[in-house]
């Protein structure tokens, strides 16, 4: 379609590129053409009950955005990413799919697919220079995280602690920098002595040593921080760092690893040690979860 796509309300460029691969993330186009604008209706009925945020929260979408057209204001244009086909074919058998039937037939939309996969690694040196991506914002990233291997809740005893596999997603999307907090303080602990060790840090203010010297973040317009929550915080050994860098006029993306806690108070802490940083909402993730957890991070990443 050669129309120039408008998000609603806003500007937008949409570059996919077909692929005959047939694994990895698969973008639908589904274009809804209706008339007196009933396409149109049909996206904010979608939106306003609730349907595509439902939709969007799917374990494995990766976008779900309506365009519409100025050259064809009857159509609208459903920009439908997913992870895999699983993600897709777990889609597809849910009840959503008759809500939307039922919202097609009562606006009387007709409709047209394309199937496209991903296919960024097939890009030519030439379409990188040309095309411009928003991870390019980020480029001079860095994530600074702490994370415990070992006994940890949930997920058992692990090799890899679970921040890590989330700061490890980070860099392979973004291409960040990594610098991990590490202290053997907690090596070889169980589960439960350990938050009671944590709990005791927490209350008296302690601030277990790191290995190593703080990084220089001279060079970083972006700074992810990362790390369990422990006791409604982030680790104490976490704070001690704080204390040894600058994050002033740089943009400061908390996120956690959990069972239950989100965010808890890790992003506004962050804050408060920070008071001249551009502090972010954050993110969180189970830790439970972070092992297939990869399409979800994507999906917050693409949405900073």
């Amino acid at each position: 379609m050669r129309a120039r796509l408008l998000n609603i309300g806003l500007l937008a460029l949409s570059v996919i590129v077909m692929s005959c691969k047939q694994n990895g993330p698969i973008t639908m186009n589904l274009y809804y053409t209706g008339q007196n604008g009933s396409a149109l209706k049909f996206v904010q009925e979608m939106e306003s009950t609730g349907t595509a945020d439902a939709i969007r929260q799917e374990e494995g979408n990766l976008r779900y955005e309506y365009f519409i057209s100025q050259d064809q204001p009857e159509t609208v244009l459903l920009i439908d990413s997913w992870a895999s086909q699983e993600a897709l074919d777990a889609h597809h058998a849910t009840p959503m799919m008759q809500t939307i039937a039922s919202l097609r037939e009562k606006y009387d939309l007709t409709m047209r697919a394309e199937r496209y996969h991903r296919a960024d690694e097939d890009l030519t040196a030439a379409d990188q220079i040309f095309i411009r991506t928003k991870t390019d914002k980020m480029s001079k990233s860095i994530v600074l995280f702490f994370s415990h291997a070992g006994d940890n809740y949930s997920v058992g005893n692990v090799e890899v602690g679970n921040t890590k596999i989330v700061a490890d997603y980070i860099t392979d999307i973004i291409g960040a920098d990594q610098f991990e907090i590490v202290t053997h303080k907690y090596d070889g602990m169980a589960y439960t002595p350990l938050i009671e060790l944590a709990k005791k840090e927490a209350a008296d203010g302690e601030l277990p040593p790191y290995e190593g010297k703080a990084p220089d973040l001279t060079a970083y317009d972006t700074v992810f921080i990362g790390g369990p929550v422990w006791w409604g915080t982030y680790p104490q050994v976490m704070f001690t760092l704080f204390k040894d860098i600058n994050l002033d006029g740089k943009t400061v993306i908390p996120f956690t690893t959990h069972e239950g806690s989100g965010l808890a108070s890790c992003a506004s802490d962050v804050k408060k040690k920070f008071p001249k940083a551009n502090v972010t909402q954050g993110f969180s993730i189970y830790g439970h979860e972070v092992r297939s957890g990869k399409a979800k991070v994507e999906k917050w990443l693409k949405s900073l």
